[in-house]
């Protein structure tokens, strides 16, 4: 009967043993997971910030090309003047119905307008892209959590 005890307890020192050594080993791919996961995340946002900056060049290049494509007005040279039988007559304005400074200003306002609504746009596009990001991050986080509490019970 006691070498049945021995045995008994010298089995479950031995299980004792090689259950330290898988919870170990364990530890150690959970912590490889773990680095693997960071550098996965660096990686993924490295992809990202490349995505944004290739968008962000070719939104540059498409607003310097279309910047010489624009039309800007010019000074009336001819006027449809209506007269009280409903006639249409075309003619010419006696005078200038904006002076150059305005004209000047104008384009110069226009512009920079242009460029704002463009600068805008690509950072709305940035936002929308970084609260997909986001919304997704929250999933994953959610994800590992509900799989954490599986792994516990």
């Amino acid at each position: 009967m006691q070498e049945e005890l021995n045995a008994y307890q010298q089995e479950i020192k031995d299980t004792r043993e090689v259950l330290k050594k898988i919870r170990l080993e364990l530890k150690q791919v959970q912590e490889i997971l773990r680095k693997k996961k960071s550098a996965l995340k660096g990686l993924k946002q490295k992809i990202y910030q490349k995505k944004l900056e290739k968008e962000n060049s070719r939104l540059n290049k498409e607003t310097q090309n279309t910047e010489v494509d624009v039309i800007f007005p010019k000074a009336l040279e001819e006027v449809e003047v209506y007269t009280k039988d409903n006639q249409v007559i075309m003619a010419k304005p006696s005078k200038r119905v904006f002076d150059e400074g305005l004209y000047l200003q104008y384009r110069s306002v226009l512009r920079e307008n242009r460029l704002l609504k463009n600068h805008l746009s690509k950072k709305d596009f940035e936002n929308s892209l970084l609260k997909i990001e986001l919304r997704d991050l929250h999933k994953e986080i959610k994800l590992y959590q509900v799989q954490n509490l599986l792994k516990d019970k």
